[in-house]
C-alpha cells in the first residue's frame, strides 16, 4: 500500500460486464490479430474488432 496516491506506481482494479462466455476450445486466432499482455486496454485495432464482431456476434440493446 506504499504506492495508493501515486497514480503512476499505484494498483488499479478495473471492473468487467461480461456480456457472454465461451469455452476455451471455441476460441480463435489469425496472424496479424491484436494482442497486449496488460490486463486492460482499448482495443482499436479495427482488422481486430472487425475478426471479432464477424465470429463472436453479441445482440445489440
Amino acid at each position: 500500500m506504499a504506492n495508493k496516491n501515486n497514480p503512476e506506481l499505484g494498483d488499479w482494479a478495473v471492473g468487467v460486464k461480461w456480456l457472454k462466455a465461451l469455452d476455451r476450445e471455441l476460441a480463435l486466432t489469425k496472424p496479424g490479430i491484436f494482442a497486449n499482455p496488460n490486463v486492460v486496454c482499448k482495443l482499436r485495432h479495427q482488422p481486430t474488432i472487425d475478426f471479432l464482431a464477424f465470429h463472436y456476434p453479441l445482440k445489440k440493446g
